[in-house]
């Protein structure tokens, strides 16, 4: 927290210090420390504390002190302090001034963490796509005295235990026996990506601060996220009596003229289909826009500089949608669309987004008439999207 003029003045003192004097600076920040200062410094990286030495360290403490502590009570404190020993400390001092035995149960409704069964049920209701109980679960857990964004970063911290299973790395999950068995149930029924969106998506919760009002809504959306987003491990395949519809041709610029907002469709293309021909379904996206709309800045800014244009070129992106398994970028002008479709370019872009969904896409580049950038709490699909995909500007936004 210290000014430039602090630091020099400071800079002053370490270089001729007092022989009695050491000096240990602390910061969580290293890259706002003048180079001047750290080249007179021994530097040392500290890291959090595992959660097997913290419950260590506490049975010390309880041993010392004559405290009764159940071992569950003991990781549920350690877990809770996110690796600080001090905040551990600070916990069980906390627990101990009840005057009764500390107990997983006891430890739960001091520190408003959520029972190991509220998660599961959470999870199960996801599986088997039952957002009612999902929801009511929620709720009974926050009305019992849970914090919401504490059960957010329970649920995460279970996901990231069902990755590292998946990931082959079951030895660092730390947590019970009949805990540890179900996360293997659970590893098997989901596949990696729905883990992952599901991480992200409760994540998310953990650190919104904008469900003061509602504290509860972070938790309910992004439960309505994962429930509304495909789930890979339960898509059934078609009906083996259903007819698969036979593929119509058609030229290059009916194709283009398909895509149009007007949504006629082209006499020419009419004439070549089978008149009893079943109209072909709309094939549903691995992603939804929304979903990549809102790590759009964050792509552009991961990569090197190296590649410093193509990074400008996703920042003038205007128009961002989804049709099926092709991502659509909207852009200005056909300059920039003959700028930004290249093969090598797509093929960068497509990784960024392999990388960051684990889903294959294909790219299309299009003039588009969007004056702003659809927000991403706007469906993609909805009226506004449409008003401003035909040039339409939003000019005023209301809660």
């Amino acid at each position: 927290m210290l000014s430039t003029a602090a630091f020099n003045a400071l800079l002053k003192t370490l270089e001729e210090p007092p022989p009695h004097a050491i000096f240990v600076l602390a910061t969580t920040e290293i890259h706002k420390i003048p180079a001047t200062v750290l080249s007179r410094c021994q530097r040392h990286e500290f890291r959090r504390v595992p959660v097997d030495e913290i419950v260590a360290n506490l049975k010390k403490i309880i041993k010392a002190e004559k405290i009764q502590a159940d071992d569950d009570a003991l990781i549920q404190i350690a877990r809770q302090s996110a690796g600080g020993m001090r905040d551990a400390i600070s916990l069980l001092d906390q627990l101990s001034s009840t005057g009764d035995k500390i107990t997983l149960g006891l430890a739960q409704t001091v520190l408003g963490t959520a029972t190991s069964q509220t998660m599961l049920d959470i999870i199960s209701s996801v599986m088997d796509h039952d957002p009612a109980h999902g929801l009511e679960t929620i709720h009974k857990a926050l009305d019992a005295g849970a914090d919401p964004r504490s059960l957010a970063r329970q649920i995460v911290e279970y996901l990231r235990g069902l990755m590292l299973i998946q990931m082959g790395n079951a030895n660092q999950v730390e947590a019970t026996a009949d805990i540890k068995k179900q996360m293997q149930a659970h590893a098997k029924s989901f596949s990696t990506s729905d883990v992952l969106r599901m991480m992200k998506a409760f994540n998310h919760a953990a650190t919104d601060l904008r469900g003061g009002w509602q504290p509860s809504l972070p938790l309910e959306l992004a439960l309505a996220e994962v429930m509304d987003a495909p789930n890979e491990t339960t898509s059934l395949p078609s009906a083996p009596h259903q007819t698969k519809p036979q593929p119509v041709t058609v030229s290059q610029t009916e194709s283009n003229r398909t895509s149009e907002p007007s949504g006629r469709v082209p006499d020419t293309m009419a004439n070549t289909a089978n008149k009893d021909e079943e109209p072909r379904p709309v094939e549903k996206s691995a992603i939804s826009a929304g979903e990549v709309i809102r790590v759009w800045k964050h792509l552009s800014a991961s990569l090197p500089k190296t590649q410093a244009n193509l990074s400008a070129l996703l920042n003038s992106v205007r128009m961002i949608d989804m049709q099926g398994k092709t991502l659509v970028l909207g852009l200005a002008s056909d300059v920039l669309v003959s700028k930004i479709d290249k093969p090598d370019q797509i093929e960068v872009i497509q990784k960024l987004i392999r990388d960051q969904f684990g889903v294959d896409v294909n790219i299309r580049c299009v003039v588009t008439t969007v004056k702003g950038k659809i927000p991403p709490n706007v469906p993609q699909d909805g009226m506004v999207a449409t008003a401003i995909q035909h040039g339409g500007e939003i000019v005023d936004m209301q809660d």
